[in-house]
């Protein structure tokens, strides 16, 4: 089996970032990434922003 080596670049933001972003007030944003509506926490106060968008937009569409 052949192995692949894959680098992937993501763009960190803190959850005030996310918030402007997408538009959220900070508190909001932190209930449903407690609650799970919304993915991408990679650390304390960081957050991958393509993967915030991509679950928050599934939690607008009603997938999530």
């Amino acid at each position: 089996m052949k192995k692949i080596k894959v680098e992937v670049e993501i763009t960190v933001a803190s959850s005030q970032e996310c918030c402007e972003v997408f538009g959220l007030e900070p508190r909001h944003f932190q209930q449903l990434v407690k609650s799970g509506r919304v993915e991408g926490k990679i650390a304390h106060n960081e957050y991958d922003l393509a993967r915030v968008g991509q679950t928050y937009f599934a939690y607008l569409r009603g997938e999530g």
